[in-house]
């Protein structure tokens, strides 16, 4: 997992002129890789499952990126405070929720839960976007 974050943090910056509309499949991709890893459910599958973090940075430093470069210097150090707190708040939750269901089924239930719900993010993203875009420029 280590491995991927610092793969993820070292090459995000290589798709930093990437439409938004890629995050968005790379979203979908990180819950698809979840999805395929509790459906087949080999040991090799934890390389999938290893992936995600990875696949996750470069989004997160991308986004990230492009929401500095759209808020005005004077407010930008109290709404990125707002923003890493709001985030360490959902992350908290994440962490709680996935913790509890795995306790409650299995760590398989929990992984194939968690694609599921990335999966239903991005494809939230997709159609927000198309209709705010319209349907030629998404």
């Amino acid at each position: 997992v280590s491995i991927g974050q610092i793969l993820g943090n070292a090459q995000a910056h290589r798709l930093r002129s990437f439409s938004s509309i890629w995050f968005h499949l790379m979203l979908m991709t990180t819950g698809a890789l979840l999805i395929v890893a509790t459906g087949v459910y080999q040991p090799w599958t934890i390389v999938l499952v290893a992936i995600v973090p990875g696949l996750f940075k470069v989004i997160d430093v991308n986004c990230d990126a492009r929401l500095q470069g759209l808020i005005p210097s004077q407010s930008r150090a109290t709404i990125g405070s707002i923003k890493t707190f709001a985030g360490q708040i959902a992350m908290t939750s994440v962490l709680a929720v996935f913790g509890a269901l795995a306790q409650a089924t299995s760590y398989r239930t929990a992984f194939f839960a968690c694609g599921v719900v990335l999966v239903g993010i991005a494809l939230t993203f997709v159609v927000a976007r198309r209709k705010i875009s319209g349907p030629g420029l998404a």
